[in-house]
């Protein structure tokens, strides 16, 4: 599908340039209910999140679970495609949600147990300021996690003995999983379409929510930190001269026969990776390296925009 930009489950705005929650899902009936609790990290332009940090108590007890189902058989995936596109072995968060992104999307290979597992992605702003309104500070983590997830077995499997860990997880995802039911909003999977959102989308997603929920003290704080989160991205600049000027600049920094240190704007790396001049900016090497064409269009940028002239 090549890169797209979604949309946050909660108030619709873009997750272009913002960190997200993911919380995993599985049907319950005809609607769909979390049986994890949130993983937070950076929107990838791909549908899912990167970054993510691995010593969280509560993702390295997922990544715990779905290593060992995958190991017993019982996490059915698509390894031809894992390892065509150079995610295999599964040996991250990153990898584990890929293949629910790819079933999202694509329809590839994902079941636990025989049944699909599928994820919401909601704006980490939105989610950090519903998750301080919340009112169960009292309640007990046994508690929450009895209202939150009921009877499913997935979420006993991977928090089973482990509560305390994940205290401060289960308060976030009670606010959330209130706010929601006082709105009567439900769970649902992140959809795609496969567009990239402009800076005039993003401002009129932006406006929508706060038309929407402008009853919520809440979420109008969220949408504030989220429009401070994502400003680049919504002013009107022309990013094509940002790009070649990014690209320009990267030439100033090659080593080797066609590297360059990735120390720009991500955005501004990941549409020069869109357009086909430099490698994959998000991959965990520090550098990006050139293709021919993107080597020779650096070059006669650094003179075009930055020679002195007579």
């Amino acid at each position: 599908m090549g890169f797209y930009d979604n949309r946050c489950m909660v108030t619709g705005v873009s997750l272009l340039g913002s960190d997200a929650a993911l919380v995993l899902l599985e049907e319950a009936g005809a609607a769909h209910r979390p049986i994890a609790l949130a993983v937070k990290g950076a929107y990838d332009r791909l549908g899912s999140i990167d970054l993510i940090e691995k010593r969280d108590p509560n993702n390295r007890l997922i990544l715990r679970f779905f290593l060992g189902k995958l190991k017993s058989g019982e996490f059915k995936i698509d390894e031809e495609s894992l390892r065509g596109t150079g995610r295999w072995p599964v040996n991250d968060l990153e990898r584990v949600f890929w293949n629910f992104e790819r079933y999202m999307n694509d329809g590839q290979e994902n079941f636990l147990n025989g049944r699909p597992i599928v994820f919401a992605l909601i704006c980490r702003a939105i989610w950090d300021a519903l998750a301080r309104s919340g009112s169960s500070a009292r309640t007990s983590a046994a508690n929450m996690f009895r209202k939150l997830f009921k009877d499913s077995l997935v979420a006993q499997e991977i928090y089973g003995g482990n509560l305390p860990k994940v205290t401060e997880h289960l308060r976030d995802l009670s606010a959330v999983n209130d706010f929601l039911a006082a709105r009567k909003l439900a769970w649902k999977p992140t959809a795609a379409d496969g567009a990239q959102h402009s800076s005039e989308e993003m401002r009129q997603y932006l406006q929508e929510a706060r038309r929407k929920f402008k009853s919520s003290a809440a979420v109008l704080e969220g949408l504030r930190a989220y429009e401070r989160e994502v400003s680049e991205q919504l002013e009107m600049l022309d990013t094509n001269k940002i790009d070649d000027a990014v690209l320009a600049l990267l030439y100033l920094g090659l080593h080797g026969e066609a590297s360059a240190w990735k120390s720009f704007d991500e955005a501004a790396m990941v549409r020069l990776h869109e357009k086909g001049y430099i490698s994959d900016p998000r991959a965990k090497a520090k550098s990006v390296d050139f293709n021919s064409g993107g080597l020779e269009r650096a070059e006669e940028l650094l003179r075009e925009l930055f020679a002195k002239r007579d």
